[in-house]
């Protein structure tokens, strides 16, 4: 979810859909609530900027899900969602990676490239003139 915790919110949640749940044409699937994503324990050093999740995405062939908020992207691997409800005692660099970006004004979306190891990423503002940055992520053994 995009919560807004800068504006008193509460944390994010993480949802999930299986790749059958996604792909079935019958009724619309309902997902699965992981539990919230500690954004302020995992970035407290990015200030309420860190706090609000703008987009997600998933990296297929490096097995991750990226999180982008205003200040940073989050990398988790997907083996690791099934432990989600712990992500509260989870450490930088050893669960979860944060990506050194470089933090856009008001960046609001992100993805990766299919069949890379490329990220790439833009702003709402001024969209018109916002450059779309990328960079090539390497997959961190956990």
């Amino acid at each position: 979810t995009k919560e807004m915790s800068l504006m008193g919110g509460t944390e994010p949640t993480l949802f999930m859909l299986t790749k059958s749940q996604w792909h079935d044409s019958g009724p619309a699937p309902v997902a699965k609530d992981m539990g919230k994503l500690p954004i302020g324990k995992w970035l407290p050093d990015k200030g309420f900027l860190g706090l609000a999740v703008t987009d997600a995405s998933v990296n297929a062939e490096r097995e991750v899900l990226g999180v982008l908020t205003y200040a940073a992207l989050i990398e988790i691997p997907i083996d690791r969602i099934k432990e989600f409800k712990n992500a509260q005692l989870w450490s930088k660099d050893t669960e979860f990676s944060v990506v050194p970006i470089k933090p856009l004004k008001q960046q609001e979306t992100m993805t990766y490239v299919p069949k890379s190891d490329r990220v790439v990423w833009s702003s709402e503002f001024f969209a018109s003139k916002t450059p779309v940055y990328s960079i090539v992520c390497e997959r961190t053994d956990y």
